[in-house]
């Protein structure tokens, strides 16, 4: 048994193994997109990633280039999956997707990161969960890649998905040559077409380093995960660039061109980018709020000036906390939660109004299991709950269960704050480090469901 998990093949390595007689002789790799394979398929599979970077090689003369014509050849394959009773490896690993013709995201993400590595670009394999409109979990993979090209001005991470690009996804499409929509995609686009794609999947919950999309810090785990992908030089890079990147079209159509791409499927490329929008996006606001999140980004930039005191006026600062987040939803948003809410305190009214969705904590969690909730569930600007109304009463009873305390999620672990009876000020705090976590009950977004209020408001 020959382990290569967490091993990037070396051509040297793959030439030692060609020598070893291949009778009962296996290569494993234990990573979840990993599998076994007999000694035979796998040098099968090497041989044919090789043939494939000699083109490259022969074509591409910068990171960049090489990275785009990796893409091509990943995403130059249907999404197929492998018949009933097959090993769960069958379409997943790039050893299996590649000999057997079978492959669904997994494989794309995998056969991606072997090419990569191939020409010496860092590439991770991510995954991420997702609900579709029935309940039902469902897992997707793609991949991280860190480029720096000097000839195109390319420094950072970024985020690819070459099963989206793939071709039984391009005959979807109108037709339109596909393959470079998900290559570096903008941070704002990605939920959206996944959204569209999935015909009304929506991403709930993401793993891994994909989780930066919704602004929190990277955890141990996320730097135990990527550390089997990245140098530790380049992991160090990865905590600084915080976000995916995107690539703009015209950096992409204008590596084609130096790649010798047809003019036709240039012409295509350029259309399909052109009619993105409408490709995806036409019934996107039946989904989800068009442009959701570039409103957070707004909202915590406005929020963010009170606590400098730009533009603030003097009164704010004598607000209770209910009044005070329904002020900011009220100035930036234009809506009234407290009008909507149906609680007995204002706070219970924000928490229980028609507007958001309201997700709450089992009780008696550990500090480290609610930054968990926070980390998975929240959202910038969601309204963040905690249950302290009384010095004698801080547990929610079933005739007591109403908040008395609320502040505004602005991301890493922070949120703003307004408490008037214990500082008489607004200010920005760590919840890693705040008393008031003990009483934290849940949160509730707001932001997502603006587009229903004018319907609210029309039935008070």
């Amino acid at each position: 048994m020959i382990d290569v998990t967490d091993h990037n093949v070396n051509y040297i390595e793959n030439d030692l193994l060609k020598q070893i007689k291949k009778e009962k002789i296996f290569v494993v790799d234990k990573n979840w997109f990993g599998g076994c394979w007999k000694l035979e398929d796998y040098l099968c599979a090497e041989k044919k990633l090789d043939l494939i970077i000699n083109e490259i090689t022969k074509l591409a003369s910068s990171p960049f280039e090489s990275f785009i014509l990796a893409y091509y050849f990943a995403s130059d394959r249907e999404f197929k999956f492998a018949p009933k009773g097959s090993p769960f490896q069958s379409a997943r690993s790039y050893v299996d997707a590649i000999n057997s013709g079978y492959c669904v995201c997994v494989g794309f993400a995998t056969i991606l990161k072997r090419l990569c590595e191939k020409l010496n670009i860092e590439c991770a394999v991510q995954g991420c969960y997702a609900k579709n409109k029935f309940g039902k979990i469902v897992n997707h993979a793609n991949n991280l890649v860190v480029l720096n090209d000097e000839k195109y001005g390319i420094n950072g991470l970024y985020y690819s998905d070459s099963r989206m690009d793939c071709l039984d996804f391009a005959k979807e499409s109108n037709g339109l040559f596909t393959k470079f929509n998900f290559l570096a995609m903008p941070i704002t686009d990605i939920g959206k077409i996944q959204i569209k794609v999935w015909q009304d999947d929506t991403i709930i919950e993401m793993n891994d380093f994909q989780s930066l999309y919704y602004t929190r810090q990277v955890s141990e785990n996320d730097k135990e995960y990527l550390s089997k992908f990245f140098s530790e030089s380049t992991l160090k890079n990865i905590m600084k660039y915080k976000y995916c990147k995107p690539i703009h079209e015209n950096k992409i159509i204008e590596a084609l061109k130096n790649l010798c791409f047809n003019e036709d499927e240039i012409n295509e490329i350029q259309k399909c980018y052109f009619s993105r929008k409408q490709m995806f996006f036409s019934d996107i606001n039946s989904i989800a709020p068009k442009n959701e999140w570039e409103k957070r980004l707004a909202f915590k930039k406005y929020l963010k000036e009170f606590v400098s005191h730009s533009g603030r006026k003097k009164d704010v600062t004598k607000l209770d906390c209910a009044t005070f987040v329904n002020y900011v939803f009220k100035n930036f948003f234009d809506v009234d939660i407290l009008q909507a809410g149906f609680g007995k305190s204002w706070t219970g009214k924000i928490m229980t109004s028609a507007l958001g969705n309201q997700m709450l904590v089992e009780e008696n969690l550990s500090l480290s299991e609610k930054l968990s909730f926070i980390d998975t569930k929240c959202k910038i600007g969601d309204i963040l709950f905690f249950h302290r109304q009384s010095k004698c009463d801080n547990h929610t009873t079933c005739d007591n269960w109403y908040p008395g305390h609320c502040g505004i999620y602005l991301g890493n672990y922070k949120y703003i704050d307004s408490r008037l009876t214990t500082r008489g000020n607004i200010e920005i705090v760590s919840m890693e480090n705040d008393n008031y976590m003990q009483y934290f009950i849940g949160c509730k977004d707001i932001i997502s469901d603006l587009e229903k209020f004018s319907e609210i408001e029309k039935q008070l």
